[in-house]
């Protein structure tokens, strides 16, 4: 098993993005050539996304376009289509879609629900995309646009780096 290591921009990093999630309405995409590094972070965030009190976190694999609309058809069910439009307010509980296998998405479905999160404000969904970056990638995640932050954890080749563990909370004691 490979070990992974995190440098203390990348720790940062995190948690800079952690907080743009909780507080704002971003979309992230995680890029990493390291799967393990992607499952572990797609796992950090939901668990200090659980510890911040959210509790509609979901992680979806990779979908077709009819799934997808089904998804966004169940969570704006909850408000009306005039309240699903409106930009300033937020109807509906805070929600998160964790997208594992995003790089094997077609590019038309990754179109497809960057229109339902950006064309639908109100419905308060915020996606996490995480994604092998040694694929190609660029051009699937245009689609967000500027809704759309990007982070390439680091390489081997950065900063010196600590075992993710050694970061890790620790379980409180039973």
């Amino acid at each position: 098993m490979t070990d992974i290591y995190q440098s203390p921009g990348d720790r940062l990093r995190f948690e800079i993005l952690l907080k743009s999630l909780t507080e704002g309405s971003i979309n992230l995409a995680v890029l990493s050539d390291n799967d393990m590094a992607l499952d572990f972070y797609g796992a950090l965030f939901e668990e200090r996304l659980r510890a911040k009190g959210e509790t509609h976190i979901e992680w979806c694999s990779s979908t077709n376009s009819e799934r997808l609309v089904q998804k966004f058809n169940e969570i704006l069910s909850e408000i009306t289509l005039d309240q699903a439009l409106e930009k300033d307010k937020k109807h509906a509980p805070r929600r998160y879609l964790v997208f594992r296998d995003s790089i094997l998405m077609q590019d038309f479905e990754l179109q497809l629900l960057a229109r339902l999160v950006n064309g639908f404000p109100a419905g308060n969904i915020s996606v996490i995309l995480l994604i092998n970056s040694a694929g190609n990638y660029k051009s699937k995640l245009d689609a967000f646009g500027k809704n759309l932050l990007q982070w390439e954890v680091e390489t081997p080749t950065g900063e010196p780096k600590k075992r993710l563990t050694d970061w890790v909370a620790k379980a409180p004691a039973s």
